[in-house]
C-alpha cells in the first residue's frame, strides 16, 4: 500500500472518507451521505443522516492535538454554548456519551482524533462587508473575552501552547523538509531570516 503522505490528494480523501464512515458508526444514526468539505489542516466532512439532519465531522491531523487537548476545546465550547447567547456549534456525543473519539482506518497513519458537530446554517461574507458586520464581529469578540475571563478551567484542562516552536511548525506535524522542498533557490535565506526575526520578537 502506498504511504499516505505519498498518495494523491484524491487518494488521501478516499482513505479519510473510510475513516469518517467508521467514526460515524459510533453515533447511532443512519447516514445518508458523507461529503468532503476540506482536507488541508484537519479534514472535515459534511454529514447528512436519513432524517435530513446535517453535521460536520472534523478529523484532526496527526501530531497536532491529542485527545485531552481536543476534549478541553470541546469543554470550553460547551461552556460558551451554555453560559452565553453566542451561536456556536453543538458537539454531538456518541452512543456511549463520548464527545471526542480516536478512530483508525487502513492506509491512514495513526488513529485520528474526531469530533462531530451539528452543522450551523449560514454563509461566509467575503466581499460586501459593511460597517455593521465589523461591529457584530467586535461584539462577538468582546463576549468571548468576557466568557474567557469567567472561565475556571478544571485541573485536566490542557490546550496547545503557542510557543515559537509551535507557531513555526516544529511540533505541529508540519513536514519541514517537504515544505522547504517547495522553495525556489535563494528563498530559504528569507525563510530562515523570518524564522530568526519571529523567534526574537
Amino acid at each position: 500500500m502506498i504511504p499516505f503522505a505519498q498518495c494523491t490528494y484524491r487518494a488521501q480523501v478516499a482513505r479519510l472518507r473510510k475513516l469518517a464512515q467508521r467514526a460515524l458508526t459510533q453515533y447511532g444514526f443512519e447516514i445518508a451521505s458523507v461529503r468532503l468539505i476540506a482536507h488541508w489542516n484537519n479534514a472535515t466532512f459534511d454529514v447528512r443522516d436519513q432524517k435530513g439532519e446535517r453535521y460536520v465531522l472534523r478529523i484532526g491531523r496527526p501530531g497536532f492535538q491529542d485527545v485531552s487537548q481536543v476534549a478541553s476545546e470541546v469543554l470550553w465550547l460547551s461552556r460558551i454554548e451554555q453560559e452565553t447567547e453566542l451561536c456556536v456549534p453543538h458537539v454531538v456525543a456518541t452512543t456511549l456519551g463520548e464527545r471526542v473519539i480516536e478512530v483508525g482506518a487502513d492506509g491512514v497513519p495513526e488513529d485520528r482524533v474526531c469530533v462531530l458537530f451539528h452543522r450551523r446554517h449560514g454563509f461566509f461574507y467575503d466581499r460586501k462587508l459593511m460597517p455593521h458586520h465589523y461591529e457584530q464581529a467586535g461584539q462577538l469578540m468582546a463576549q468571548l473575552h468576557l466568557s474567557a475571563q469567567a472561565f475556571v478551567a478544571p485541573m485536566e484542562f490542557e490546550r496547545k501552547a503557542w510557543t515559537v516552536e509551535t507557531a513555526l511548525g516544529c511540533v505541529s506535524a508540519v513536514d519541514q523538509a517537504a515544505f522547504k522542498a517547495l522553495l525556489r533557490p535563494g528563498d530559504e535565506v528569507t525563510y530562515l531570516a523570518v524564522w530568526d526575526w519571529y523567534a526574537e520578537v
